[in-house]
């Protein structure tokens, strides 16, 4: 037992087993002194020490079996509690195991999250730009605005001055190199050049996030885009200034939803099943 205030109590046991011991020794040295001859004490203390010798060699190797037994049952509990060590580890490792998934996906989260807002900010910004749109006929009085603002657009690119319908070729290089073509688009730069920039980086920040869904977005980003838009980008990807964008409208498949009907020619649709042309590949490649 130990005492609180002063540590380990005394070992009372030791010192009443020692204080009897010398009684005992005591008493046989009084009785021999008192009863034997001196013969008798010598014949008589060979008596006592091989009896003590082989009660004090019986006393030590029983105190030999118990340290064998105090050290086994020792050496019992540490495996114990070895074994329930491990086993906490284990368990540790496991909750450890599962924080650092637990981690991994919440990052993973953000990830998508800030995505998917950058996405939709700059989704949002484009539409702000069409919608900004406004085209005047010199034959109509009011402007065309918004979306409407494409279909005169577009129009203007198929102009009979601008002769892509009489152009019926399937070389898209040479369509790109049309002049009237990048006449008319020039005169339409001020407006269409900051939305078509808008969308080619958005395919950009698309086509560089590797863990988006890049086909759940890309239909998102091309539901967006009218019929009339889609058109000029068709054209305006084959001149010298839209050629890098063929690379993003080749590999998501941007023109899939792009109505024959609006093609100039139906030769040019021969171009489009075989983007990117030999000049963007060139374009692509330096890039």
């Amino acid at each position: 037992m130990k005492d609180k205030k002063n540590g380990p109590s005394f070992p009372w046991h030791l010192a009443i087993a020692g204080v009897l011991s010398l009684v005992v020794l005591l008493g046989f040295y009084w009785v021999g002194a008192n009863k034997f001859s001196t013969e008798e004490w010598n014949e008589f203390g060979d008596f006592i020490a091989g009896a003590a010798g082989v009660i004090i060699t019986t006393f030590t190797f029983l105190a030999l079996l118990y340290t064998i037994h105090i050290q086994s049952t020792e050496l019992a509990l540490s495996r114990n509690e070895l074994s329930l060590t491990r086993d906490e580890l284990a368990l540790n490792r496991g909750e450890i195991a599962k924080s650092g998934k637990a981690l991994r996906d919440q990052v993973e989260t953000i990830k998508v999250q800030n995505f998917e807002r950058t996405l939709f900010e700059s989704l949002n910004f484009l539409s702000k730009l069409s919608e900004q749109f406004e085209w005047r006929s010199p034959v109509e009085d009011a402007p065309r605005t918004g979306v409407s603002a494409f279909f005169a657009m577009y129009h203007q690119i198929g102009h009979p001055s601008v002769a892509l319908g009489a152009l019926g070729v399937e070389d898209g290089d040479q369509i790109g190199n049309h002049a009237p073509l990048g006449e008319a688009l020039d005169r339409l730069r001020t407006q269409l050049a900051p939305y078509y920039r808008t969308l080619y980086n958005i395919y950009r920040y698309l086509d560089e996030s590797e863990f988006a869904d890049e086909v759940y977005y890309n239909r998102i980003i091309r539901a967006q885009i009218p019929d009339h838009a889609l058109a000029i980008l068709f054209y305006n990807s084959l001149t010298p200034r839209g050629l890098r964008f063929q690379k993003y409208i080749e590999k998501y498949a941007i023109l899939d939803n792009l109505p024959p009907e609006l093609l100039f020619n139906p030769h040019h649709r021969a171009v489009l099943d075989n983007l990117p042309t030999p000049n963007a590949t060139e374009a692509i490649g330096e890039a």
